[in-house]
């Protein structure tokens, strides 16, 4: 489902969620983004969920190269 909430559709949200987590948004997108997940159940438990994987992942004890291997994969150069 890609409903507008706040402004915003769930597929913008979800694809922004990287940048919630780096705190990379100025303040009317976050707003938006925080509106929006308020009041859509269904982007409030994947956001949490993807949170938490990200949060586990970057927590993890992982071997430099694979970790390289992940940032290649993922567009995460640099």
């Amino acid at each position: 489902m890609d409903r507008d909430v706040g402004g915003i559709r769930c597929s913008e949200v979800l694809a922004r969620l990287d940048d919630v987590l780096e705190g990379a948004l100025d303040e009317g997108d976050r707003t938006r983004i925080t509106t929006h997940v308020a009041g859509c159940p269904e982007c409030a438990k994947f956001g949490a969920r993807y949170t938490a994987v990200v949060r586990a992942l970057r927590e993890a004890d992982v071997p430099p190269a694979v970790a390289a291997a992940l940032d290649a994969r993922l567009g995460n150069r640099g």
